[in-house]
């Protein structure tokens, strides 16, 4: 029975680690590989190269190997989920007071609007239209 072309890549693109002796070990990389892109090829392999902050080569690599490759997430999506989390960190706090025998009212309503401040910024930044 024929290979499918995913399991022929895949097990063309198999790391083989060989021992240098004195330095890193290599991963079998021997074999160059000249490749000429228009400019419109070339912006685009950029583009991505800055969207997932790959080298050129690994991207290339791994999309050669059918590995599927996400852009990385902004970094003011990062801090909006830190700051999200930390007020969910707060509201399981409330939570236990709560159930312990504690009635904080106004110390959820002030957190629960302030996750949903932070919600509505994550939503805005996700749509594109947040600036930190």
């Amino acid at each position: 029975m024929p290979k499918s072309r995913n399991s022929v890549l895949n097990s063309a693109f198999t790391k083989k680690i060989v021992s240098v002796k004195g330095g890193r070990p290599s991963e079998g990389r021997c074999k160059p590989v000249t490749v000429r892109f228009t400019e419109y090829e070339h912006d685009q392999l950029m583009q991505a190269v800055h969207e997932t902050g790959m080298t050129a080569s690994d991207l290339i690599r791994q999309t050669a190997a059918g590995i599927e490759i996400k852009a990385r997430p902004a970094p003011v999506t990062n801090d909006l989920l830190k700051e999200l989390i930390a007020w969910g960190n707060n509201l399981n706090q409330i939570a236990y007071k709560c159930n312990s025998g504690g009635s904080p009212i106004a110390e959820i309503s002030e957190i629960l609007t302030k996750c949903y401040n932070a919600l509505a910024r994550i939503e805005q930044t996700i749509q594109g239209g947040a600036s930190k």
